[in-house]
């Protein structure tokens, strides 16, 4: 029969279209358009097969796109779409969506392609597309085969042949099979018995195909014998494994499939479906194939349905269902030699009742709904999973047995079949078809109906394969559910899946979004996943938050992804939340907020949790309300306030975050030659935000953004309990728009940050004015200071200025430093000092040093003293000064006494002060509080008075902190003039400090003579000595006296002197000075025990005054007349002394020459090497005597005498101790001997 005639003979002729639905009334017809509801949920779309079929079908199957019928007089017919564009009839209104199903596909019916008439004996029941071979894809490409069951049992065709390969034995009036793709195995229900089978063979010469595991078809007498001992096995179990049971290539008892031998072929001259046109070479032939019978189990009654979970059966009867969970196989040796596995059988176990279910229902979830594949729904299922039905739901069972998840699906009646496909799961009702998502968050809008009633049969195409998208799953209707009816006259529908986009946004239409989120990470990952997630993520933040969840609404947003807003530049995110505050931005800057995102408009923001209706703003109108709502209720928990304030406590983490990507970014895009962030981003996003129409062209520029989003967070902080960060943000580099942020800082009371606000964008006259305020006259604000500069008024406002001007960039003018220099000053001078000296660079003293002397003279020297030590100032050019300052207050002790010089004391402690305090912070206020600066400040005046008291007993003896620190200077300094000091010296005053400057003119004596003999008369320089050696050293010294002598120099020309000196030891420590000192600290102590501030230098200070002065006046007046008479008076004698002289001479000359005199001349160098071998000689001795007492130590040891042998060997090591010492004598001998001969 032609292809057509088949098709002609089996589907009946096409009934007449229904009448149309009446039109609404005009009424009706008018308003319909006003209403526009979201699109119901459709998880498919409703396509007509055929209309009225004729025939009862029994079962469907889908094989390369084509439909698989059998009927229930045996004949299997194939259905194929027509192409594009062919007309058909009127689309049935039963077909379409009622409640939520799907719309009516305009389409012709399927045709009939081909027919099998008497392809079985008798009814089809079951129908199944299988790979031919093990490890291909099921139904969809080469290489399938076509499962059949029939009353006379469970057969295998070939496809698209459908030539008969296998018949399963004892499977005769089975009523369902399952199959096991995975395992290859068949569970075919027959009667009160549910039987395994294995389908092997398919390989060519009887070696078993794959999938046959360890078993396949083996000829020779072990097959025989296997088989016998297959017969048996103990627990009724069958046998596969090792031995077969026929000869190769022949399959078990085969029985030939019931049908045609051959399938007819269609008359047209189109090939039948899966056939290769004419002129290629045909396929090559299977090779044979059968069924092993693996294991029988016996139910309690007839099982009517069978689905695999796993590796375990599930069997369901009239009354219940059972759990088969086949038991591990055994290797067991039937004959000698031969091992075969056993597959013991199990008995069943009851699992849960029927219920009020008319017939019991299973379906095995597909592997993609676990993997989250498929065309359609949310996934979640799991590998292994079976929907069991019961009562009017479907519970999901696990291999174990136990239930899988928690919830259940339920229907509106209990179903009569039910399939899964594509993430769903579809139940044939009386009644309708129902459809229920099946992933574990299933939302309950995944929900759909569709009025087919009757439908009885149903089959899934195969899902699309990896990676062709939603366009293969279109073009080859993969995915797809055909459902017919059990009925003769009844219809086929395929139900066709519909796109993941058009389901999740009817989902997100409904208000389940995460569902359609699920439905969106379907999608291969792309720009058009990305951009359905990102819209759906959005949309899902506005429904979050507009209930008040701000957390969850923000996450949301955080994980929203565009092609636009992938780089942190383009500030995507950042503003998509600004738009849900919109009190946070400024009207000026509302124009950058984006009015599209993911290619679709975005809606009207939703109100913020809590917001006050017709919340204006002031500050540029941005400011107002987030103030309001601070004022209100941001530090309670109540009112709608407080809720407003909540959830922009949450905001502001996010705004960090965006903020913190987005300057890296920025930092980035400058190093690679962009331009910097900076202030001017307040400008730009001013500029951008007042373009003509209200919105940038294209992606706003970085600093704008930057600039709107610091101002936004600033504004969101202040709603906020001051912790500082609004402190910190505004102290380091930010974009905050200077006019928005400070107006809503002085609304506020914010002083502390509007500081450093002004600071930053360089308005510091402003903002040293507005710490001078602060500081001096805190009444004058417009607002009371709250926060950080609720601290400030005093001394922390002062330091709070002085820390504004060190942490300027560039140094403050000045102009700007002697406007506020007054008051600073004033209040602490400290502080005046501490802001000239830190400024960045310090301001030059030349600068200062004029405006110390309008302001404050009396700290001129305390600014030179702390600027020297800190190189600010040069030696060169300010020693002369600040001698000159020094000896000023010097005097002024020597005139004042005690009291000037405590006075002195405090304030030259200053200096230490300023020099000795850390600056590592660049910050206005550090630590982000002010209370730290006056912490600080008086820390600092602490070691400002405790410095002052430790200053009246340092330097110059007890003559004041002043006088020391003058005669400190005046040793080390080598740019101080000494005729200008003697000039401002007044007659008699500061001797010591005369003395100096006369020592550095030159003016002292250098007589040798008179330093020794005055040294000997006191005691210090024994008499007996040898004077020769100390005269030479104390004129060496003498000589030098005006610089540093380096120890070669002084080795080199006195050396021996030094060395005789140290063998003579004649320098003595009389005891005269021991009393004398005693009775000074007697009397110091007697004093401070009576009197505390007694000081013993205090009260001889007057009389050693006076003998000084003395003796400094009758040195000024007779120095002259001195002079010349001690050279008359030396001239006079040596003239009258020449003869005595000359005779004393010759006297001695004759002496000499007759020998009666003597010269006795000292050999210094003949001492040290007499000294250097008296030393070498002790040291050869005790070395000897060392030797020898180890060598006796060592001989009594050894003969058991442990005491004696101890005492010997610590002596001997005595011995090697002084050994040791001589040598470092002799050592140190020959360095000075080295020393004298360079």
């Amino acid at each position: 029969m032609s292809g057509a005639g088949a098709a002609g003979a089996a589907a009946p002729s096409a009934a007449p279209a229904p009448a149309p639905a009446p039109a609404p009334p005009p009424q009706q017809q008018q308003r319909q358009p006003r209403q526009q509801q979201p699109p119901a949920f459709a998880a498919f779309e409703c396509d007509v097969v055929a209309e009225d079929f004729g025939k009862r079908i029994g079962a469907l199957a889908v094989w390369r796109g084509a439909l698989l019928a059998g009927l229930a007089d045996g004949s299997l017919l194939f259905f194929e779409e027509p192409p594009e564009g062919a007309a058909g009839p009127a689309p049935d209104a039963q077909a379409g969506g009622g409640g939520g199903g799907g719309e009516q596909r305009r389409r012709p019916p399927w045709q009939v392609t081909r027919a099998e008439k008497g392809f079985c004996k008798k009814a089809i029941l079951q129908l199944e597309v299988v790979a031919a071979a093990a490890g291909a894809e099921g139904g969809g490409g080469g290489g399938a085969a076509l499962l059949c069951l029939t009353d006379d049992g469970l057969s295998l065709h070939s496809l698209p042949e459908l030539r008969p390969l296998a018949a399963a034995p004892r499977s005769a009036r089975a009523t369902a099979f399952a199959w096991n793709p995975g395992r290859r195995e068949a569970a075919v229900a027959a009667r009160k018995k549910v039987v395994t089978y294995r389908l092997a063979g398919g390989g060519g010469g009887g070696g078993g195909g794959e999938g046959e595991g360890e078993g396949g078809a083996t000829s020779g007498p072990a097959g025989a014998a296997a088989a016998d001992a297959a017969a048996v096995g103990a627990g009724g179990g069958r046998v596969a494994g090792e031995g077969g049971e026929a000869q190769a290539g022949q399959p078990p008892t085969a029985k030939p499939a019931p049908g045609k031998p051959a399938p007819s072929q269609p008359s047209s001259g189109q090939p039948a479906p899966g056939q290769p046109p004419s002129g290629q070479r045909p396929p090559v032939p299977f090779e044979p194939y059968y069924f092993q019978e693996l294991t029988e189990y016996t139910t309690p009654e007839a099982a009517e349905a069978v689905a695999w979970a796993g590796d375990s059966v599930i069997a369901g009867t009239r009354r219940s269902y059972y759990l088969i969970a086949p038991a591990p196989p055994q290797m067991v040796e039937v004959l000698p030699g031969v091992v075969v596995q056993m597959y013991p059988a199990v008995a069943p176990a009851p699992l849960l009742p029927l219920g009020a279910a008319p017939a019991p229902a299973l379906a095995a979830l597909p592997p993609e709904a676990a993997a989250g594949g498929g065309g359609g729904g949310g996934g979640g299922g799991g590998a292994g999973e079976v929907m069991v039905c019961r009562d009017s739901g479907s519970v999901f069972v696990g291999p174990d047995g136990k239930a899988s998840r928690k919830g259940q699906l339920q229907w509106t009646e209990p179903p009569t079949a039910v399939i899964a496909a594509g993430g769903y799961a579809v139940a044939l009702l009386a009644s309708r078809v129902e459809i229920r998502s099946l992933s574990r968050v299933a939302a309950p809008a995944a929900a759909q109906q569709m009025p087919l009633p009757g439908m009885g049969v149903a089959a899934a195409a195969p899902p699309p394969p990896a990676g062709d998208g939603a366009a293969g799953a279109a073009s080859a209707g993969a995915g797809a559910v055909f459902v017919a009816s059990a009925a003769p006259g009844g219809g086929v529908r395929r139900l066709l899946p519909v796109p993941p986009e058009r389901q999740a946004r009817a989902l997100a239409a409904a208000g389940e979004f995460s569902g359609a989120l699920e439905l969106a990470a379907r999608l291969p990952d792309g720009p058009r996943r990305r951009a359905l997630e990102g819209s759906l993520r959005l949309r899902f933040c506005d429904a979050l938050f507009a209930a008040g969840e701000v957390d969850d609404a923000l996450t949301q947003l955080s994980m929203c992804a565009d092609s636009a807003a992938e780089s942190a530049l383009a500030g995507a995110g950042p503003l998509l939340l600004l738009r849900l505050f919109p009190d946070l931005v400024p009207e000026k800057f509302r124009p950058l907020l984006p009015k599209r995102a993911f290619g679709e408009p975005l809606p009207p923001p939703p109100a913020a949790p809590g917001a006050r209706a017709g919340g204006g703003g002031a500050a540029g109108g941005g400011g107002g309300a987030p103030l309001a709502l601070a004022r209100q209720g941001s530090s309670g928990v109540a009112g709608p306030a407080g809720r407003a304030a909540a959830a922009l406590g949450v905001v502001v983490p996010y705004l960090l975050s965006y903020r913190t990507r987005l300057t890296a970014a920025m930092a980035e895009a400058a190093e690679a030659g962009g331009d910097a962030p900076g202030a001017a981003g307040a400008e730009q996003a001013a500029a951008a935000g007042g373009q003509e129409g209200g919105e940038a062209e294209g992606a706003p520029r970085p600093e704008a953004v930057a600039c709107v989003l610091d101002t936004a967070l600033l504004l969101a902080m202040l709603t906020q309990p001051d912790s500082g960060a609004a402190l910190r943000l505004l102290q380091q580099a930010n974009s905050a728009d200077l006019e928005v942020g400070g107006a809503a800082l002085a609304a506020a009371g914010r002083y502390a940050e509007l500081a450093a606000l002004l600071q930053y964008n360089g308005k510091h006259e402003e903002g040293l004015e507005l710490l001078r305020k602060l500081s001096q006259d805190p009444a004058s604000l417009p607002v009371p200071p709250a926060g950080a500069a609720a601290d400030l008024a005093g001394l922390p406002g002062v330091w709070a200025a002085v820390r504004y001007l060190t942490t300027m960039s560039p140094a403050p003018t000045p102009a700007l430093a002697e406007a506020h220099a007054g008051w600073l000053l004033g209040a602490d001078p400290e502080a005046g000092l501490e802001a000239f000296l830190s400024t960045k660079p310090p301001m030059a003293p030349a600068a200062v040093l004029p405006i110390l002397q309008r302001h404050a003279p009396d700290h001129a020297v305390v600014y030179l003293e702390a600027a020297l030590r800190m190189g600010v100032a040069s030696p060169g050019d300010y020693h002369g000064l600040l001698l000159s300052q020094y000896l000023a207050l010097a005097l002024e002790e020597e005139a004042g006494g005690g009291e000037s010089v405590a006075k002195h004391a405090r304030k030259l402690s200053l200096s230490d002060s300023l020099t000795s305090r850390p600056r590592r912070d660049g910050r206005l206020f550090p630590n982000g509080a002010a209370p730290a600066a006056a912490a600080a400040a008086a820390a600092a005046a602490g070691g400002a008075a405790a410095a002052a008291d430790g200053g009246r007993d340092e330097g110059g003896g007890g003559r004041g902190d002043a006088y020391g620190r003058l005669r400190a200077l005046v040793y080390s300094s080598t740019h101080v003039d000494p005729d200008a000091v003697l000039a401002q010296l007044p007659p008699g005053a500061l001797p010591e400090i005369r003395a100096l400057m006369l020592e550095r003119l030159g003016r002292h004596r250098k007589d040798t003579g008179q330093v020794v003999d005055a040294l000997t008369t006191l005691g210090v320089i024994r008499a007996t000595g040898d004077r020769l050696s100390v005269r030479r050293a104390i004129s060496f010294f003498l000589e030098n006296l005006q610089r540093q002598l380096e120890r070669e120099e002084t080795v080199g020309a006195i050396g021996e002197d030094l060395f005789a000196i140290a063998l003579d030891s004649p320098f003595r420590f009389p005891a005269t000075f021991t009393f004398v000192l005693r009775a000074f600290s007697t009397l110091e102590g007697i004093g401070k025990t009576l009197v505390p501030t007694y000081r013993f230098s205090e009260v001889a200070q007057p009389y050693a005054t006076e003998l000084l002065q003395l003796q400094d006046a009758a040195s000024r007046q007779d120095f002259l007349l001195t002079q010349l008479q001690q050279q008359a008076t030396e001239l006079g004698q040596a003239a009258a002394a020449m003869p005595t002289r000359v005779a004393a001479i010759s006297e001695t000359m004759d002496q000499i020459t007759a020998g009666d005199l003597k010269l006795r001349v000292r050999d210094l160098e003949g001492e040290r090497a007499a000294r250097r071998a008296g030393i070498m000689q002790a040291v050869t001795l005790n070395t000897v005597a060392g030797m020898g007492l180890l060598n006796v130590g060592t001989q009594l040891a050894l003969s058991g005498r442990g005491g004696a042998a101890g005492a010997v060997m610590a002596v001997a090591g005595a011995l090697g101790v002084l050994v040791l010492l001589g040598l470092k004598r002799v050592q140190r001998l020959d360095k000075f001997e080295k020393d004298l001969r360079r």
